[in-house]
């Protein structure tokens, strides 16, 4: 396409016709004022409506008599074949000055003859200024030279270097005289400038990436961050910033700031299913062909994303944090998280943690990360109940772990007791749930240990209306605690499980001799498990003080039941108040104390005790 003056700057010949749109452009972008001093400028710039880009080269027209008058030939190339040319900056060569002749350019031109490969520009302050121009966010667009002819072909070989798609969308020209303020997405270099150009006042400080990028356009043969930018800027928007963040990535990764690599990442792709290829080239499993860090490090810098913009799945970081986790390389990798785990990367871990995580590995994840750790504990009751969790835990962190979960169930407050931490249960779910349990489980040395430095009448004040928590406090005490314990026991006598024995036998061996009172209460169910053999062989060396002798431990306990009965006079109701539950042969006896002789049915109850006859 032809340009160049007919009353006025317009289309004088063409072998294509565009949209009017693009035809607009390229006027404008033709139209420049040139001035003797300067043999030619050129114009890049996208034709978006026809999907094609132009070339332009314009010359001043000295011979026409209108001043400013110029020739240019615009050369418009389709998408396709701009996706063929390794350098399209060679197109410039086909650039004709008409000379007068129009018809030449009436025909299109069809795989024309190109020079070879243009030679690498050296390396200079105007390249690195043109770089910065094109690319850095907040630069100024235009760049001031004399050396047009230079700048031409620095702006060429930028060109060159871009992806396909960036090509196509990027503009750029050299000018006699331009303004400061041309469009962000245009770059200009220009002999002058119009109009006030703001005064630097700052030294100014060039990011490094900018360097770079002006050192690969001086390379031979591809360097690796031209390589890393056409692998990776294909997947991005086809635009000058794009080249900048990702320059800033490959330059962040070479000095190894996996962190500074990690926020680009978040920031420029905040969606996890965005630049999912480059995420998992730089943090994938064994990716290590831009930089040289190790597994744990990469790891460690995902879990401490603060923003949700990685595919977990996709960098299969659940395998990978698993195997730290057998590795033992868990809580080195955890340390080196600065702040809080994230939801997303909470789930990650927990879910390796559920997978492969150890009973041993819970101290390390409750001292460093305590959400995580009750989190742990509430999905698996298997580790609660294992006493090698609890082993090695400071109570701080058991503490902490056990506010954590909220509502700490029962299994897991029990299983903290066991490992030796009744002091942290008890600040957490108070004095006389933590009392219970640790009866539950037969843990009476836990709650010594926690009687060290408490009053026992003052636990007990605490407890007055918890009739479990009384005995188990007086079975680790070894303190009868009477009358408060027989009324305990009394309220709980449907249980007689191994708390409610221990502590029956505790309030009958705590009077010497025994009271007929308690025996009323703790006879029947203290009966029972001994004719069953549940009591616990320990309370027989308590109770063979207090028993008489016979050949039967059952027997024995009867014969102190006529014992404490003729000594207090019994009469058939206390009789009958402690066969109650006694087990075996109690409900015959409670049928002769209600028989038409009380008294002959009383002393016939008595002698069949102690294993007489009538």
């Amino acid at each position: 396409m032809l340009f160049g003056y007919d009353d006025g700057h317009r289309l004088l010949a063409s072998s294509k016709q565009l949209p009017p749109q693009d035809t607009s452009v390229l006027l404008g972008a033709t139209d420049a004022a040139i001035t003797s001093e300067v043999a030619r400028v050129i114009t890049g710039v996208p034709l978006r409506d026809s999907h094609c880009y132009a070339l332009c080269v314009t010359w001043p027209a000295p011979e026409i008599p209108r001043p400013g008058a110029v020739w240019s030939h615009a050369l418009v190339v389709d998408m396709e074949a701009m996706q063929t040319l390794d350098q399209p900056s060679r197109l410039v060569v086909l650039a004709r000055h008409p000379r007068g002749r129009t018809d030449e350019y009436r025909e299109p031109l069809v795989d024309p003859d190109l020079e070879p490969p243009r030679p690498a520009p050296e390396f200079s302050e105007l390249l690195i200024e043109i770089v910065l121009a094109a690319y850095a966010p907040d630069a100024p667009r235009t760049v001031v030279t004399s050396a047009l002819g230079l700048a031409e072909g620095l702006l060429l070989a930028l060109w060159d270097a871009q992806w396909p798609a960036l090509r196509m969308n990027f503009g750029f020209r050299t000018r006699d005289q331009a303004r400061a303020d041309t469009a962000s997405g245009e770059i200009t270099v220009a002999r002058r400038i119009r109009g006030m150009r703001p005064v630097e006042t700052q030294p100014r400080t060039l990011p490094p990436w900018v360097v770079e990028v002006a050192r690969s356009l001086t390379a031979i043969n591809s360097s690796a961050i031209r390589g890393f930018l056409s692998e990776f800027g294909p997947l991005d928007r086809p635009e000058p910033g794009t080249v900048s963040a990702l320059a800033e990535i490959y330059v962040a990764a070479g000095r190894s700031h996996s962190i500074e690599v990690r926020e680009e990442l978040e920031g420029r792709f905040p969606r996890p299913d965005a630049a999912t290829l480059l995420k998992r080239e730089l943090f994938g499993e064994d990716q290590n062909r831009w930089w040289d860090l190790s597994e744990q490090t990469r790891i460690a810098t995902l879990l401490g994303a603060r923003v949700d913009a990685w595919d977990p799945s996709d960098l299969g970081l659940v395998d990978r944090v698993g195997r730290l986790i057998q590795l033992d390389q868990l809580g080195a990798t955890l340390d080196s998280v600065s702040e809080r785990l994230s939801e997303t990367m909470a789930r990650v871990v927990l879910t390796a943690l559920l997978g492969v995580g150890r009973p041993r590995d819970f101290g390390d994840v409750a001292k460093r990360d305590v959400p995580l750790a009750a989190a742990w504990l509430s999905e698996s009751p298997e580790l609660a109940s294992d006493p090698r969790t609890w082993s090695d835990v400071d109570a701080a962190s058991v503490e902490g772990v056990l506010r954590a979960m909220g509502v700490v169930p029962d299994h897991v407050l029990a299983a903290a007791i066991n490992g030796q931490h009744i002091e942290a249960a008890v600040r957490v779910s108070g004095i006389c749930r933590a009392l219970r349990l640790a009866g539950d489980a037969g843990n009476f040395d836990a709650v010594r240990i926690l009687l060290h430095d408490r009053s026992v009448n003052a636990v007990a004040d605490s407890c007055h209306n918890d009739s479990r928590a009384l005995m188990v406090l007086a079975v680790a005490a070894n303190d009868g605690m009477l009358p408060r314990l027989v009324e305990a026991i009394d309220g709980e006598r449907g249980k007689a499980d191994e708390v409610w024995l221990r502590a029956a036998v505790c309030a009958l061996t705590s009077r010497h001799p025994p009271d007929g009172a308690i025996l009323e209460v703790i006879f029947g169910p203290l009966h029972h498990a001994i004719t069953d053999d549940r009591l616990p062989r320990d309370c027989w060396r308590d109770l063979d003080h207090v028993l008489p002798t016979a050949s039967d431990p059952a027997l024995r306990l009867r014969r102190l039941l006529l014992k404490v009965s003729r000594d207090e006079n019994w009469d058939a109701s206390r009789f009958k108040l402690a066969l109650r539950d006694a087990g075996p042969y109690s409900d015959q006896l409670l049928r002769e104390l209600d028989g038409s002789d009380p008294v002959a049915g009383l002393i016939r109850a008595i002698l069949g005790l102690v294993g007489l006859r009538w």
